[in-house]
């Protein structure tokens, strides 16, 4: 979670160990996977064991699906967040409003 806050403003309360990986993997090259990536390489190896059952293997595949779509979601999201972080505390009052329609 460190990485997805913006540093100045927000204090850092998360689980110090546990919270400096974000939701996603911004850096390919990063030592650590982002928190979805780490879930959906576990359920890879859990599916791939040798006692996995074919419940496991499906209820398994609907939530690599649900973190695909999390993801996607995140990565549309994470430009506009990271331009918001340039503005000031507070600047930001009122929502935007699209003048073209």
């Amino acid at each position: 979670m460190q990485q997805d806050l913006p540093h100045a403003h927000s204090p850092f309360l998360a689980d110090q160990p546990g919270g400096y990986f974000g939701l996603l993997t911004l850096d390919a090259n990063a030592n650590q996977p982002g928190y979805l990536q780490a879930i959906a390489m576990h359920l890879e190896g859990m599916v791939s064991s040798p006692g996995a059952t074919n419940a496991e293997r499906t209820l398994a595949g609907k939530l690599d699906r649900a973190l695909a779509q999390t993801r996607n979601s995140l990565n549309q999201a994470t430009p506009g967040c990271h331009q918001a972080r340039k503005y000031p505390v507070g600047s930001i009052a009122e929502p935007c409003v699209d003048q073209t329609s």
